[in-house]
């Protein structure tokens, strides 16, 4: 046995081992909150209601905080990939991973238009489901309020809250059970990483995936559907999909304590920039404008200098599944 199949011998040991335990910590889990009450793959899509209100998620560095640390782990997770099961040295492998991320919006594309894998599921295996998200994420209680809330009357009213994510299934179901909100979303529109090699599957940005998951959702119109998300290419094709109301978070934003932003888009659509997702409710009903300070003299710089500004242009772009 030679040195690199020894390394890689070790690192799918390793693999196993912690999908072992993952699996065990899921199946004990027992809070509020820590079960599904939705059917992840109905067999045909809801009537649409030109009525319903629907609240799309992103789960990444959205519903948990970016400080957890868990897209570091993810990063990790990758590179260990390449390295030990592609067979790539290091420096190569942040190369490709970076290169496949700008060029393909996730690195798994890049993967499969070069033909590195042949079995979407096992990657996904390697990847996310070997992620020990139990010693990073825990239950998020205020999050868990605010999400109640946000079907109620007085803050919102939604008829469903959904989950739109470019992870698997796994990943994004096992992220929400163990932050104890599994129970509050009506359904999940996720990357189908089990189709065959050959039948390309699409995530977000992409306008397709947005229409699955309004189709998936039962929404009618997207003008009745509210958007969040970390990534910027994500937020600028929801703008351009006409979602009524999106909100971009970046969590290191540099506004200080004055820290939200609520524009005008265009076609009667509102664009937000959040530090926190706790923040929604700041940017919620008849008054939903508040400008910060800083916010406000740029815009009047601008508008001396007879500009326009993309708002969804000057932010951070943050990397996220």
């Amino acid at each position: 046995m030679t040195f690199a199949k020894d390394y890689k011998e070790i690192y799918r040991n390793q693999i196993k081992k912690q999908i072992r335990l993952n699996q065990e910590h899921l199946q004990s889990l027992t809070h509020l909150g820590s079960q599904i009450n939705f059917e992840v793959d109905p067999p045909k899509f809801p009537d649409e209601d030109p009525a319903r209100k629907v609240f799309f998620f992103d789960i990444d560095n959205t519903l948990y905080r970016k400080s957890t640390k868990v897209q570091l782990l993810m990063q990790r997770s990758l590179s260990n990939f390449f390295k030990y099961e592609l067979g790539f040295d290091s420096e190569e492998a942040e190369r490709l991973i970076e290169s496949y991320y700008e060029e393909y919006g996730l690195s798994v594309k890049g993967l499969i238009k070069n033909r590195q894998i042949d079995d979407i599921l096992q990657y996904n295996t390697f990847i996310d489901d070997s992620l020990p998200l139990q010693d990073y994420l825990k239950p998020d209680w205020k999050l868990r309020e605010l999400l109640i809330k946000l079907k109620k009357k007085k803050l919102g009213r939604f008829d469903k809250l959904w989950l739109f994510t470019n992870s698997y299934k796994n990943h994004a179901i096992r992220c929400v059970r163990i932050l104890g909100i599994a129970d509050l979303f009506d359904g999940i529109t996720y990357c189908h990483y089990e189709k065959p090699i050959e039948e390309e599957f699409i995530c977000k940005p992409d306008p397709k995936f947005f229409e699955m998951a309004r189709l998936q959702s039962g929404l009618s119109s997207f003008s009745n559907a509210w958007f969040i998300d970390d990534n910027e290419s994500n937020v600028e094709s929801a703008l351009g999909m006409g979602m009524g109301h999106v909100i971009h978070l970046i969590e290191d934003y540099q506004y200080d304590s004055e820290n939200i932003i609520t524009k005008d888009h265009r076609n009667r659509q509102q664009f937000s920039i959040l530090k926190d997702i706790l923040e929604i409710p700041l940017i919620m009903g008849d008054n939903a404008f508040h400008h910060s300070a800083i916010a406000i003299k740029e815009m009047e710089e601008i508008e001396e200098e007879g500009e326009t500004v993309n708002w969804s242009k000057q932010q951070i772009n943050v990397q996220s599944s």
